[in-house]
């Protein structure tokens, strides 16, 4: 029987929760395993995680995840302004 979205996305999610990164506070780690789970569960090549520093007006990159080759850099891939976006609303 093949498993629907919302029950895969519900499984990922409780895997995710226990994670000792969470409890540990490793906020890598955690970053680890969104990025692997997600492209996974949504079966995507890659994906970036970003981190917004205090006022909201800058996201720097953390790392990136690339699925084919189960890999992670701390860079993030295909950004055209590097590492960093300031944020102008």
């Amino acid at each position: 029987m093949k498993a629907n979205h919302s029950s895969v996305f519900l499984e990922v999610i409780e895997k995710l929760s226990k994670s000792t990164s969470i409890s540990e506070g490793d906020q890598q780690g955690i970053a680890k395993n969104i990025l692997a789970k997600s492209t996974e569960l949504l079966k995507i090549p890659r994906a970036n995680a970003w981190l917004m520093n205090e006022d909201e007006s800058e996201m720097t990159c953390l790392m990136s995840y690339i699925a084919s080759t189960k890999t992670f850099q701390l860079e993030c891939l295909s950004s055209s302004t590097g590492t960093k976006i300031s944020l102008k609303f």
